[in-house]
């Protein structure tokens, strides 16, 4: 299992979303945070491959607020609206 912690890479800081899109490497869980809000609200978020998820499918676990993950959203769409 590999688990890449892209809390301080994520979020365009490589050139790329992720930084592991830089290596030719797939990984199993993605851990992220800070740029989801760009730092605004705290938000992490763990990101997990579809045999992973299969386990969880019947109980989700969703934790957060809404405002939250309001300017997650935010945040996610002015960064493609700039093309980064």
């Amino acid at each position: 299992m590999f688990i890449a912690d892209e809390v301080m890479s994520g979020f365009c800081r490589t050139g790329k979303w992720f930084g592991f899109e830089n290596h030719d490497i797939i990984p199993d869980m993605v851990c992220m945070a800070k740029g989801l809000t760009s730092s605004y609200l705290p938000l992490g978020c763990l990101m997990v491959s579809d045999k992973i998820a299969e386990k969880f499918e019947n109980t989700p676990m969703m934790i957060g607020t809404n405002i939250q993950c309001a300017s997650s959203s935010y945040g996610g769409s002015a960064s493609r609206n700039k093309h980064l």
